[in-house]
Order: structure tokens, then sequence, then C-alpha cells
């Protein structure tokens, strides 16, 4: 669990205005390509009934052979990931590019090698949120790109600021960074927005947003059993 608070807020009591944000995560199934396939569209059935006609556009632009099929199973995985997570009720819908839409609830996905991430909160306390997770590079290259991408990218999700390599948000970001601090904020559309980078199992995860006060993260990281009826 991570908590860091919006200092607005530092004299309130604790127990109210608390933004919760649930991440969950898990990996590609360690399968051979037939049986990613077969798994890949079964899932797609499965999930039809909770998805709108953009989201399941969105999940068969990719193809079925090679990467194309791991970028497509993980995307279905990443949904399913979170409809299992949300009330039964909830519905998926793309009404914005590039960004999933369910009531009551901020969604922001990430895909990462084979890993898959899923980021859940509530409207009630958080109205933008976006993630973004990259691999640890090995073999003594910098983490400076790998970093940096990850939250200007989550920046993109969360509020749709340009991914420039020089910007006042990006600028801010990498002298945070070069600081060795792993959290911050900024203004955009005269609203703090906060960032946090964590590592989870291999990963740097970027996390963005606006939120209500005091802000805690939980990390889940899900294994696959829970998705297996559509074997």
């Amino acid at each position: 669990m991570h908590v860091f608070a919006d200092p607005r807020h530092k004299n309130l009591d604790q127990n109210i205005l608390q933004s919760v944000i649930d991440v969950y995560c898990t990996s590609l199934p360690d399968q051979g390509e037939d049986k990613q396939r077969r798994l890949c569209l079964a899932l797609e059935n499965r999930l039809a009934p909770w998805l709108d006609a953009g989201q399941m556009n969105h999940l068969r632009r990719f193809g079925l052979n090679g990467a194309a099929l791991q970028a497509r199973l993980s995307r279905s995985l990443a949904r399913l990931l979170a409809l299992w997570h949300l009330p039964k009720d909830a519905f998926l819908a793309g009404e914005m590019p590039g960004k999933t839409v369910c009531r009551g609830w901020q969604i922001s996905f990430s895909h990462s090698g084979d890993a898959v991430f899923c980021a859940l909160a509530q409207t009630a306390y958080c109205n933008s949120l976006g993630i973004d997770a990259e691999a640890h590079q090995t073999g003594g290259h910098s983490q400076d790109r790998p970093v940096s991408w990850t939250l200007r990218e989550a920046a993109f999700k969360a509020t749709g600021l340009p991914l420039y390599n020089s910007s006042p948000f990006s600028d801010k970001i990498n002298l945070s960074l070069a600081s060795g601090l792993r959290l911050g904020r900024f203004i955009f559309n005269g609203q703090y927005c906060f960032w946090r980078l964590l590592v989870v199992r291999g990963h740097w995860l970027g996390i963005v947003g606006r939120f209500s006060g005091k802000i805690k993260i939980n990390i889940h990281w899900v294994g696959t059993d829970f998705l297996w009826p559509v074997r």
C-alpha cells in the first residue's frame, strides 16, 4: 500500500476526503500461440455483453498472430480484470478517444511485455486518472527515458497533455526525478494533478490524476486462476 497526501487538506480528518486507487496487475498466460489465440477469442466472447462497439473494435484492431496477438490478448485481459473488480452492472464504453468510460469510475489500462495493469478509482473522489507501465531496462542502460516516458504517458491518459520531451510538466518531472523524488504535483486547467512513480514487479508504474484529499494506492498482483472459466 502506498499513501501520499494533498497538502491542501493536511488539517482535515484523515478518514475523510480520501481517494483510493486500486491497481490490479497480472501476467499473460505462458502458453503457445495456438492456445493464446483460442483464449483471446474466448475472452472476447465473454466480454462482449459488457463492452460497447468502440471497445470491441479497439480489441479487434490487432491481429491474431505474433506480437499483435500478445497486444490483443493483453487488452482483453485488462478489461476482464477491470470488470472482475467493478460492480456487476458495470459497462465499458469508448466514448472518448483513447479513454475507457464507465459510469461512476475512472479507469486506466497499461500493458508492458507480458504484464497487464488496470487502475480503478471512483469518480466521487477522482475526476481524472492515467497509468502507464514500462519494464525495467537491463544491461546497464539509463533508466531516465523509460521513467520519464512512463509519467508523460500516464499524464497524457489522465489529461490529454501532449507527450513532448520538453514542456512545463515534463521539465518539472525530470527535475523531481533528478532530485530523487518519486511523487509530486503540477497544475492543469487551474487544478492540481498529482503524479506518483512506483516499482511493481520489474516495472516502472506511473500514476497521474486529479484527486480529492488524501490519496491511497493499493497494488494487487492477481493470479490468473480467476480468468480460466473461459478456457
